[in-house]
Formats: C-alpha cells, structure tokens, sequence
C-alpha cells in the first residue's frame, strides 16, 4: 500500500519519460523495479513473511520511483515537489503514527475501525485547513463557504 501510494504520488515522472524520447530509459527502469522487487523478497520474505512482502515492495518503489524523479530532473529540470508538499507527508505521518498507538475505542473490531477512520477524515484535513499548509485547499473550502452562504 506504501508502495503504490509512493508510486502514485511520483508517477507522472513516468508519463513524462514514456511521453518523451527517453521513453526507453522508463523501460530500464520498470524492469530495474522487477529484479529489485526479486531481490529484495528473497532477502525480507525468510526474516519478516508477509510483513517482509510489504516492506520490500515499498522500497524496491521508492528507490525506483527517486532514481526515475532524479532522471526526470537532470534531464529535463522538472521536478513534481513543491517545499510544502513535505510539511504534508511529515504531518500525515505523524497523524498516521499517532492513529497506530491510539488505544481502541470501542467492543468491536469493526467500530474501532470505524471511529479511528471517521477521526482521521475529520482531522488531518482540518489540521491542514487550519495551519495552511495547502492553499487550494483553503481555497476550496472558502470557495465552498461561500456558495452556501449565498443560498
């Protein structure tokens, strides 16, 4: 999940690359992803199982996903991150991190679930909105307050 949210997260670097007349080099790096993926599945599968699996494909995506952000960059001097993009995934992070120790709330499996999920819908976008880390989402909601204000 890491992996594919890292991958998303950096994937227009890939159209870029197969848009572009370095489109071969996107192919150096898919199957550079595969072997990696072998490799490292080989080595974490034995010491962690299934927790192995995870943690080797998201680290086969992101080291495939900064060698194709750094390619892109000295070739073409594009980059897809803005400064306060990292203000966001540090937040999210502790916001995620701070989820994972919170003790549970409710009898149920499934009503934690619940509660932690309707929590975390509610706060992190609430934490961006009130310290500003992302101006169109502000945008959006002001744009949004004032539609129904009107009606």
């Amino acid at each position: 999940m890491i992996g594919r949210l890292i991958d998303m997260y950096c994937g227009l670097n890939g159209i870029i690359l197969i848009t572009s007349k370095k489109y071969r080099y996107d192919f150096i790096f898919t199957a550079s992803l595969v072997i990696l993926v072998i490799v490292l599945n080989l080595q974490f599968i034995p010491l962690w199982g299934m927790v192995g699996a995870a943690i080797s494909t998201a680290l086969a995506y992101l080291l495939f996903n900064l060698a194709r952000v750094v390619f892109v960059y000295l070739k073409y001097k594009i980059h897809p991150f803005q400064t306060n993009q990292f203000k966001v995934i540090l937040l999210a992070a502790l916001v995620f991190t701070g989820f994972e120790y919170m003790p549970n709330l409710a009898v149920t499996a499934y009503l934690g679930i619940l509660i932690k999920g309707a929590l975390l819908t509610l706060l992190f976008p609430g934490v961006l909105y009130a310290l500003r880390m992302e101006p169109e989402i502000n945008a959006y909601v002001h744009k949004l307050i004032r539609r129904k204000s009107r009606k």
